[in-house]
């Protein structure tokens, strides 16, 4: 008998010395990195830095037929050069104190640019005197809106774009209607050269009749814009035409300053670019009072929709009565131009903003005022105005309440006008009229003395 059955096999398994070498370094690696406790990502973002504004540049439109620009410093005592250029030409030209210089030569677009001190007061306008038309010269800006404007027969607007720099820059142009947003593909991507200007004359580009508004958005470079407002001339009606001031971005409250008197049409124009439909109440503002005008019903605007409500005969009464403006309140954020055509005139009164800080604007001549509303809480405002020479004028100090405002006459020769509002912020603006000139509304602004700077750092490779 053999003992076969009860033999065994053993087998040996045997380990290739690479894979032990290679397990070792896996579970030692393994180890070192339990070992390791990673840092937690630091948030290495900052906000941008607030710096004293030391330049500024403004551009200026293409004139109307007699139309000259203007250049103050709108802090008191400034003197220094001020940058002046037009296509390829440039020159300087001085300002002392509280002057005006007048730069009448240069009838198309043209760049105001200051620097040092200079910088946070530059100041220019245009001014047309045969027909009364004013505009405060544009900052460039990247977003704007415009309301009220026109593409029909009966009432147009040219868009104008300025560019201050040597590179160009790119405009989109977005418009809505009555019925909506309008597809415009030619007002998308608009190109402006270097040191140039482009015009868009809406009824060439957009013929639409009725009410519009536009939101300009620069998606390359920078660019001034401004918008001329054209009347033109229909059987007994004259042409007439001024700039359309930009209305500020869309909000639920909007305070319009600037109602002139006398017989015409008057025309406000409401615009909601939102998605929710917008119910519009407007009241209608005196120095000492607000009310709600009979007769006018709440205004419905839609999504994307511009709306009118005409008020020419409420406000011609009430001008006669005192009324300086209009207050606009939306359930939704909405933009809002009040057009006056009055003795065959064209004015505009927009949103202007409440401030608690000094406010600056050039006016052209004429009987001016300078009419305030809505303060926030008990103060005093000082009104002081000065020659186109730098000669103080006048001075006057009104006490305002919590909703009220006032109305200061100007000196007919008036070039400058400080507002000095003390314990309280206001709405102002100036409303200049002349009995063969016709009317011009200026809103008062306040200075921009600072600039962000962002923090900016080297990527990661």
């Amino acid at each position: 008998m053999t003992d076969a059955g009860h033999r065994s096999h053993s087998r040996r398994s045997r380990l290739n010395p690479t894979a032990l070498i290679g397990l070792a370094l896996v579970v030692l690696t393994g180890a070192a990195l339990l070992l390791v406790s990673p840092a937690e990502p630091s948030d290495r973002t900052q906000r941008p830095e607030e710096r004293p504004l030391t330049s500024a540049t403004v551009g200026c439109p293409e004139a109307l037929d007699d139309a000259a620009a203007y250049v103050a410093s709108g802090i008191p005592s400034v003197s220094g050069e001020v940058g002046v250029a037009s296509g390829a030409s440039s020159r300087s030209v001085q300002v002392n104190g509280d002057e005006v210089t007048a730069v009448n030569d240069v009838p198309g677009a043209l760049v105001l640019s200051a620097s040092g001190e200079q910088a946070p007061g530059l100041l220019a306008s245009r001014f047309a005197t045969d027909e009364l038309a004013a505009l405060d010269c544009p900052v460039p800006l990247p977003e704007q809106w415009f309301t009220a404007a026109g593409g029909g027969a009966d009432h147009n607007s040219v868009v104008e774009l300025v560019n201050p720099d040597e590179g160009p820059a790119i405009a989109d142009i977005t418009v809505l209607s009555r019925n909506g947003t309008l597809d415009a593909p030619q007002l998308r991507g608009v190109s402006v050269p270097g040191n140039d200007s482009v015009q868009l004359d809406l009824g060439q580009v957009l013929p639409r009749r009725g009410e519009l508004a536009l939101h300009v958005v620069v998606s390359r470079g920078r660019l001034a814009t401004s918008v001329l407002d054209v009347i033109p001339e229909i059987g007994r009606r004259p042409a007439t035409s001024d700039w359309l001031p930009p209305s500020g971005e869309p909000t639920e409250r909007s305070v319009l300053l600037g109602v002139p008197r006398g017989r015409g049409d008057r025309v406000l124009a409401v615009a909601n670019p939102g998605a929710d439909e917008a119910r519009v109440s407007l009241e209608v503002l005196t120095a000492d009072s607000a009310f709600a005008p009979e007769g006018v019903e709440e205004l419905r605007v839609p999504p994307g929709g511009v709306r009118t409500v005409t008020l020419s005969s409420v406000l011609q009464d009430a001008a006669q009565d005192g009324a300086i403006g209009v207050a606009v309140s939306g359930t939704v954020p909405v933009t809002a131009t009040l057009r006056s055509v009055v003795d065959g005139d064209l004015s505009h009164a927009v949103a202007v903003t409440s401030s608690a800080e000094p406010m600056t604007a050039l006016v052209p001549s004429g009987a001016g005022s300078v009419v305030l509303a809505d303060a926030d809480r008990v103060g005093t405002v000082t009104v002081t105005s000065f020659a186109g020479n730098g000669r103080r004028l006048g001075e006057e100090t009104v006490e305002v309440r919590p909703g009220t405002g006032g109305s200061v006459d100007l000196p007919r020769d008036a070039a400058l006008v400080r507002v000095a509002p003390a314990r309280t912020a206001v709405h102002a603006a100036a409303l200049v009229t002349d009995q063969r000139a016709g009317a011009a509304v200026v809103p008062f602004r306040e200075l921009v003395t600072s600039a962000l700077v962002p923090d900016v750092r080297p990527g990661l490779p």
